[in-house]
């Protein structure tokens, strides 16, 4: 009966882990959806800044750095959204080894 609670618990766990990995995805391509919207505004605002500053390095340096950190922050994002998706499988092989057990 204890190794039956147990393992109800174990299962309940698990689908709150999968519940909450599921709102990390959720949240990780929000993220995503976001920086890539911020990339393509970074790369349109240095386009305009480029003509409008021609000849003024100063504000093209400034500008690749920015469109750098939008990179940077997709890349995390990207990581974000592989390490949910990794933790998303855990969770699911977790719940199929638990299944087995009956309960």
């Amino acid at each position: 009966e204890a190794i039956q609670s147990d393992t109800t618990k174990s299962v309940d766990a698990i689908a709150e882990i999968t519940s909450v990995i599921s709102k990390i995805n959720e949240i990780s391509n929000t993220i995503a959806s976001a920086v890539e919207e911020q990339s393509a505004t970074n790369s349109e605002i240095s386009r305009s800044v480029a003509e409008a500053a021609t000849g003024t390095t100063g504000i093209t340096g400034n500008i690749s750095r920015v469109a750098e950190a939008a990179n940077s922050t997709t890349n995390g994002a990207a990581e974000s959204q592989k390490s949910a998706d990794e933790l998303s499988a855990m969770a699911e092989s977790l719940r199929k080894l638990l299944s087995n057990f009956k309960y």
